[in-house]
């Protein structure tokens, strides 16, 4: 019997029906993973106006109110700057939250990192950060009384300059460093709700009228802080890389908020030095994980070594130079210029069981100083105390290390991809220029340039080389071979091998110092 085309629709929207019904259902669209805390303004002040007890008293303050919101485990800082004072240095409100990125209560990014957040390139600027009044919540996910709030409580201390640095004229801007509470006085604020007295800074709009609670209040604000956590204190593990790690090997923070962390070398009782270079200091880390200053006013010291008679050798910044800083009463300049022009910003260092000197110049002043016509070089002071530029062609020559028989010369350059190795030959020369190791850190930056972040190198008793870079610890053979990645929750700056037989491997960066057990210990013939 002939069917007609409606029964004909009929059947084929059913049997598309029961095709449909036996279909799979579509999956759910996949929710990203709310991101932790990392960010808040403080719903209380600490109430003594801008006396908040320092840097210390500021961060304990927000560590309290972090750990009532159940995100204790991380390590936090209040976003402050300091003035130099008393013989100390100034300090960064940037260089004390770590790296980013940063989330607010509710997982919403505020900013992805120290450059999009202060909008240091013209790509971050352009873009600006995400910090404004509907993101600027409290950890207790609550908003924050702003411009047409009664009371108004945007201003946020800060002592900031836009940049995030410190404030370098006489004027106080810091209410004594954030110990006094006077009347008089100022403390510089910015505006979280980016509203108000035609500056819409957030972190330095204008500064407060008195340092006493009543007075914040009256400027329009409350002693209010920016919380950035910088450090998690949950244990995080290594992954199994043959004859270095094995897997789920603590990677166990020693502490964090170092000011300034480079130069790590291991001291003869087996203890570790390294370098606080904002703060003029060399600290110790003992065995057990205490901390002690080993040296201060050490000229800004960077990267240390030992030379044959004990005496400790550094490269240093503040008066740019290389010389013996320890023991006291041995201070001696070796070196601090060439060719009659001074030296940049010595990097690091490595000295020759022969008695040379193979020390790099990055030859990039540090940022808040005055920029001058780069000169990166390596150089070399011979046993006779001769000078020799012995390369000038590198980009930005950070980390120095010498195989264990000192027969290969290895320069991290910052800016490029590879490892550089040199044969070295008896006399101390050097030659046969050559890419040593591929860097998986190398990748593009915010200002559009490329860095691998290539910096410290260390050397294990089988050769095996260890480079701090952006991607964590990248250790390669011998032959430059790639055998694995240690991420660390912090870029690291340098590391060093220290601790009873060498078999602690340390790295220190971004104002953290972590420790981590290794198979295979560090090359013993050097302190590093």
């Amino acid at each position: 019997m002939k069917k007609s085309p409606f029964v004909v629709c009929a059947l084929l929207l059913n049997l598309s029906c029961a095709f449909a019904a036996d279909a799979p259902a579509p999956a759910a669209p996949v929710k990203a993973p709310v991101q932790p805390l990392s960010f808040f303004v403080t719903s209380q002040p600490v109430g003594k106006g801008a006396d908040l007890g320092g840097l210390a008293g500021a961060d304990a303050h927000c560590q309290k109110l972090a750990e009532a919101a159940g995100a204790g485990k991380r390590v936090w800082h209040a976003y402050l700057s300091t003035q130099a004072a008393n013989g100390q240095p100034a300090v960064n409100a940037r260089d004390r939250i770590g790296s980013g990125p940063w989330y607010n209560v509710r997982g919403v990014q505020v900013a992805r990192d120290v450059a999009h957040l202060h909008g240091d390139v013209i790509e971050s600027a352009r873009l600006g950060n995400n910090l404004s009044r509907t993101t600027a919540l409290t950890e207790k996910n609550e908003p924050v009384k702003g411009a047409g709030d009664k009371p108004n409580e945007h201003d946020i201390l800060t002592g900031s300059q836009p940049d995030g640095r410190a404030y370098t004229d006489a004027a106080d801007h810091t209410c004594g460093n954030y110990t006094s509470s006077a009347a008089e006085g100022s403390a510089q604020v910015g505006h979280f709700d980016r509203t108000g007295g035609g500056n819409i800074s957030w972190n330095s709009a204008h500064g407060s009228r008195g340092c006493s609670q009543e007075s914040l209040v009256k400027t329009g604000g409350a002693g209010l802080l920016y919380c950035f956590a910088i450090a998690n204190t949950e244990e995080t593990a290594t992954p199994a890389i043959d004859g270095v790690v094995a897997a789920g090997t603590k990677i166990e923070l020693i502490k964090d908020g170092f000011e300034g962390t480079e130069g790590p070398i291991a001291l003869p009782d087996g203890s570790l030095a390294f370098t606080e270079t904002r703060a003029n200091r060399i600290t110790r880390i003992a065995e057990d994980g205490a901390l002690s200053t080993f040296l201060e006013n050490s000229n800004g010291s960077n990267g240390l070594a030992f030379n044959a008679d004990g005496e400790l050798v550094t490269v240093q910044v503040l008066n740019p130079r290389v010389g013996i800083v320890y023991p006291q009463g041995k201070e001696k300049v070796l070196a601090d210029q060439f060719e009659g022009v001074p030296f940049v910003r010595p990097n690091d260092l490595v000295l020759s069981k022969r008695g040379d000197i193979y020390f790099t110049d990055s030859g990039a002043a540090p940022a808040g100083q005055p920029q001058i016509t780069p000169r990166p070089a390596v150089y070399r002071i011979t046993p006779k105390g001769g000078l020799l530029r012995i390369a000038n062609d590198i980009e930005r020559p950070n980390g120095i290390q010498l195989s264990p028989d000192e027969k290969v010369l290895y320069v991290a350059n910052t800016l490029g991809e590879y490892i550089l190795s040199y044969d070295v030959a008896r006399n101390g020369s050097i030659s046969g220029k050559r890419n040593f190791a591929k860097l998986a850190g190398f990748r593009k930056t915010d200002n559009g340039g490329y860095s691998s972040g290539a910096d410290g190198l260390a050397v294990d008793a089988k050769g095996r080389l260890y480079v701090a870079s952006t991607a964590g610890i990248e250790v390669f053979d011998a032959k430059g071979a790639a055998l694995g990645i240690i991420p660390l929750p912090k870029q690291p700056q340098n590391l060093a091998f220290a601790g009873k037989d060498k078999k602690s491997l340390y790295a220190v960066g971004r104002g953290s110092a972590y420790r981590i057990a290794v198979l295979t210990p560090g090359f013993t013939g050097r302190a590093k």
